[in-house]
């Protein structure tokens, strides 16, 4: 008895900082929320207060229709989504030459592509720059679409690499064997079957490409091009800045990654956990 009682203890004090944590963790959410609802002069107020006395969805109409954040949230859509598309080609196809194929070099070559994540971003941003401005692709989505694919690519080949070699190759073999291409083998039966890695892939992805903002920030002047970081960060300026329009903005920003995490959860955790079983 005193046994199970220790355990009921030991169980009940981790519930309670698990739950901690958790609120912790959530407390700069709520307030966000809650500043999103406040009219202008509550939020200064003092002593603060989490929850709003007058709530109003003001902010929210003010950013979709008294601002240009509709464009930049449409800009960021096409970026996200085409640089994903292009990080799930690109990667699946390095990964399954890498996992079903053996050449001399290979682990040397897996090593560098890994290696380039060592490398500090800030690092790169002025040849990047340099590079789009020879090819005259600055203050286009192509210049963000390039370099986030292959910023992205590296982590995606490991991570699909791992997915692929969990994999039987008999199934290619089987493939191939029924008159399939090696090529047809890969898009008809081993794709497929792979979809929670893709789906790992594509949530990091899509995430990593809505949420940068330093490398929008120097290629990207134009305000018709700017993306949804940019558009959330001309809230504020240098005499003032509004944290209702800014707390309503990030919460529209939110909506899509939400979304897709709810639409993939599933294939995402099956993604991580398989991808992680060989590398």
């Amino acid at each position: 008895m005193k046994a199970r009682t220790r355990k009921r203890v030991g169980d009940s004090f981790l519930y309670l900082i698990y739950f901690l944590a958790g609120l912790f963790a959530a407390l700069p959410i709520i307030w966000v929320v809650s500043t999103s609802i406040k009219p202008r002069q509550e939020i200064f107020s003092y002593p603060p207060k989490l929850i709003p006395q007058s709530p109003t969805l003001e902010n929210f109409v003010y950013v979709l229709r008294g601002t240009p954040l509709p464009q930049y949230f449409l800009n960021s859509l096409i970026v996200a989504l085409s640089t994903t598309f292009l990080v799930l080609l690109l990667a699946s196809l390095a990964a399954y030459g890498f996992s079903r194929h053996t050449f001399k070099g290979k682990y040397a070559i897996l090593m560098v592509i890994i290696g380039t994540q060592m490398i500090p971003g800030v690092t790169n941003i002025i040849p990047l720059y340099l590079i789009m401005n020879k090819l005259h692709l600055l203050n286009t989505y192509l210049a963000l679409i390039l370099i986030y694919a292959a910023i992205n690519v590296p982590f995606s080949i490991w991570l699909l690499k791992g997915f692929f070699d969990s994999i039987p190759f008999s199934l290619d073999e089987s493939a191939l064997i029924d008159g399939c291409s090696r090529l047809k083998a890969f898009w008809k039966v081993i794709l497929p079957l792979s979809l929670p890695g893709l789906s790992a892939v594509a949530i990091f992805t899509f995430i990593a490409s809505w949420n940068e903002f330093v490398l929008a920030l120097v290629l990207i002047s134009s305000q018709a091009r700017q993306t949804l970081p940019l558009g959330i960060y001309m809230f504020s300026n240098t005499y003032q800045v509004s944290y209702h329009s800014i707390s309503a903005a990030c919460l529209i920003a939110v909506i899509p990654i939400v979304a897709l995490f709810i639409i993939l959860q599933d294939f995402f955790v099956s993604g991580l956990t398989k991808g992680a079983v060989k590398g």
